[in-house]
């Protein structure tokens, strides 16, 4: 699937506070840190815990405000996206809808994910895609069968394997799903140049990468 620049500037942004706490863990016991001009590996050192250890926040939810209302605008004049809109399948029109990281955020995500392979996609993929354990996809892929958004065909090249495809209401709202994002990170990111967004992907690759 071809990811856009923006897409992958956040995935990155979403990776980096595991690979450094884990990068810290090893350091406190021990192990071999990062190497390279600057750093030294093995020292012991005690790790910030709890919110506090990357400011307070987990997710999309660490850089709202930096363009929105209550902060700085940037170059383009953006704003960042309302946090309170309740939408989506799984109950998200409804009193069960559910905000931030929730279970109806992740079907969101599933869906968006699920939409990215033409003709369906295999469980073990989704698993593998979304990194999370292969009985909470599949919960989520029964929620979202059970709403009309996906069904469960026959792999033609594999008659004993199992795709999951979406419905036509699942691919509607696979589309609405996609506009909004593209429409999140462009305020997200909306103080950043397309190179400098380049550059900060770069940086970030190169301080998570595995020790060699």
């Amino acid at each position: 699937m071809n990811k856009s620049l923006d897409e992958r500037l956040f995935e990155q942004l979403m990776r980096a506070p595991h690979a450094i706490r884990k990068t810290m863990l090893e350091s406190r016991s021990g192990g071999e840190g990062p190497k390279g001009p600057g750093c030294r590996g093995g020292h012991r050192f005690m790790p910030p815990r709890g919110p506090e250890a990357f400011g307070g926040h987990h997710g999309p939810e660490a850089f709202r405000g930096h363009c929105g209302p209550e902060g700085p605008r940037g170059h383009m004049g953006c704003r960042a996206a309302d946090p309170g809109r309740e939408h989506g399948p799984g109950g998200m029109h409804g009193p069960g809808g559910m905000r931030g990281h929730g279970p109806a955020f992740m079907r969101e995500r599933l869906l968006g994910v699920i939409a990215g392979y033409e003709g369906g996609v295999r469980q073990k993929t989704l698993t593998e895609e979304l990194r999370i354990n292969p009985s909470s996809v599949s919960e989520m892929i029964s929620k979202l069968q059970n709403d009309g958004y996906v069904e469960r065909t026959v792999d033609p090249e594999d008659k004993r394997a199992t795709l999951i495809v979406l419905t036509e209401l699942g691919e509607a709202r696979a589309a609405e799903l996609e506009d909004e994002r593209q429409a999140r990170f462009a305020n997200l990111f909306c103080a950043l140049t397309e190179e400098e967004k380049e550059q900060l992907i770069a940086l970030l690759e190169k301080l998570t990468a595995p020790a060699e």
